[in-house]
């Protein structure tokens, strides 16, 4: 395991597989940073939005394993170098004056063989429902929701060797709810939601290049989408779930349970299976082969884009 993890874990004379240590010695390991249920009531229970979860594939069962800093919801988690990287989000704690949990810009990191947190540079702008990738040793943060409740197009990069971000070129079309990972050596971002009363959901897909600091639009979802999920997974990129119009007649979104893959040699977005529950909003994981579909809202029936 710590051969095969050197390249995405750091140096080889680390040891990550310790008493105490959160990586499984002989598989994946799944781990699921805070998050809250909107349907019930926030701080009774287990819904404080700080619990970190692990899910063991061989009893089918997930433990807590500790908590975060501060609870978050709508936040966004990403691997890099040994560290789990926690940014932005809301805070359900601090409600400002229209009852909506607070956007922040803080980041947390937290190495899972010591299960211990460190406080990071923040983000220069707060953003919530957001896409973060890590590409070539560094994170990216993509699009969102500021503040004032504007969705964003910048984008900014974390190098964790000097611990500070900085802006990078912007996406040419401003969205939240995005689905964003790295494919190819490119950032593919999909979909999400727009802010405009015209066209509230987009089908838009861009790239970026690194290299250059340019985005290129390319070919368009099958139909507009948003909070859902890029993937991808032996070479193959996978868009899963999401809320949007199937068919343009429709006149409200709803939870969708297509998962689509982008098929090269077309050019075009294919329909792969679809799940057996429809569902926007969820997070992703891999355990060898397979994908695990973890959480996220579930409306089979029709409801405005104001609600989502």
């Amino acid at each position: 395991m710590n051969k095969l993890s050197t390249s995405i874990l750091g140096p080889s004379n680390k040891i990550y597989i310790t008493e105490g240590s959160l990586f499984n010695w002989n598989r994946e390991t799944v781990l699921v940073f805070g998050g809250i249920d909107p349907h019930a009531t926030y701080g009774v229970g287990r819904n404080t939005g700080k619990d970190i979860s692990r899910f063991d594939p061989v009893t089918n069962v997930w433990d807590c394993v500790g908590d975060l800093p501060e609870p978050r919801h709508h936040h966004s988690v990403a691997f890099l170098r040994g560290r789990v990287y926690l940014v932005g989000g809301a805070d359900p704690r601090d409600d400002d004056i229209r009852g909506k949990s607070v956007v922040v810009s803080t980041v947390w990191s937290y190495e899972p063989v010591t299960r211990s947190w460190y406080s990071e540079a923040g983000l220069s702008i707060p953003r919530k429902n957001f896409g973060l990738v890590v590409h070539r040793m560094a994170l990216y943060a993509i699009g969102g929701q500021d503040k004032k409740g504007r969705v964003l197009r910048s984008v900014e990069k974390f190098d964790p060797k000097t611990g500070a971000w900085s802006e990078v070129r912007s996406m040419s079309v401003a969205r939240m709810a995005v689905a964003a990972t790295k494919y190819r050596e490119y950032i593919w971002v999909a979909g999400g939601m727009t802010g405009e009363k015209k066209r509230p959901v987009c089908k838009v897909v861009e790239c970026y290049n690194s290299n250059t600091n340019e985005w290129t639009e390319i070919y368009s979802l099958r139909f507009p989408r948003c909070f859902s999920t890029l993937f991808s997974m032996n070479d193959k990129l996978y868009l899963v779930g999401g809320a949007g119009k199937v068919a343009e007649k429709e006149k409200t979104a709803s939870s969708v349970g297509a998962i689509d893959s982008w098929d090269w040699k077309e050019r075009a977005w294919k329909m792969e299976t679809e799940m057996s529950i429809p569902r926007h909003g969820h997070a992703l994981a891999y355990l060898g082969t397979q994908i695990i579909i973890i959480g996220s809202q579930n409306k089979q029936e029709r409801f405005g884009l104001a609600g989502i």
